[in-house]
Formats: C-alpha cells, structure tokens, sequence
C-alpha cells in the first residue's frame, strides 16, 4: 500500500508505514506544504495512494441546495 501523509500530521508516520513495508511520503518532505487538500488529489490519484489527513472535513463537498 501507498500512503500520502497529510502536512496536520507528524513525519514519524511514513517510519510506521514504511516498518511495516509500505510505501509512505509526507506532504512537507515532497515541498508541498501549504498545498490544499484538494489540489493534492491530482497527485494522490497518479501515485494510486492512500491520503492520511486528521482533517477530511477539509475534503467534504459542501452542497448548495439540501438533498
């Protein structure tokens, strides 16, 4: 498994994935901090990773009309 780790989260995570033999990045080490959840998707969907946030409200659509 491929794990994208959010910047909201410790760097220590990718040492847990990679520990137990997945691959791992964190947002900041890739120089993408500040970058916003959704503009990260693009990336995410290519490398065919798992994104690790404590934040997923950040990536709820908000819907216009109820329903």
């Amino acid at each position: 498994m491929r794990f994208l780790i959010d910047e909201c989260l410790h760097t220590s995570l990718v040492e847990v994935a990679q520990a137990r033999n997945h691959e791992a990045w964190h947002v900041n080490w890739l120089g993408l901090s500040g970058t916003t959840d959704w503009d990260l998707m693009p990336r995410i969907i290519a490398d065919d990773c798992t994104f690790v946030t404590n934040n997923a409200a950040d990536l709820h659509v908000k819907r216009s009309t109820p329903g």
